[in-house]
């Protein structure tokens, strides 16, 4: 969701301690992307009951909510992921 002027800031859900944010970052990059990919499904259901309820509201009464955040993948994981060899091992998800 962009924010406009006007807009509040979001409030963050997934990064909002510095408990939480220490217990992610030593999750594995195999967990962090699997809960990514969920995240990203279940934002495209949250996208997708927004659309129906924007196109007939009567019909769809309900909003869809804000989109979750994504778990942050450091920067070295990420150029590990460049790594065909080492992306192979990621392939299912």
């Amino acid at each position: 969701m962009t924010e406009t002027p006007m807009s509040p800031p979001r409030q963050r859900r997934t990064h909002i301690s510095s408990t939480i944010i220490k217990a992610l970052k030593v999750w594995s990059l195999a967990v962090k992307l699997q809960k990514n990919c969920k995240i990203e499904a279940e934002n495209m259901t949250r996208e997708s009951t927004t659309m129906k309820h924007m196109d007939d509201p009567v019909l769809y009464p309900d909003p869809g909510s804000e989109a979750a955040s994504f778990i942050t993948i450091e920067q070295e994981e990420l150029q590990a992921l460049r790594t065909p060899s080492f992306t192979e091992k990621f392939l299912e998800l």
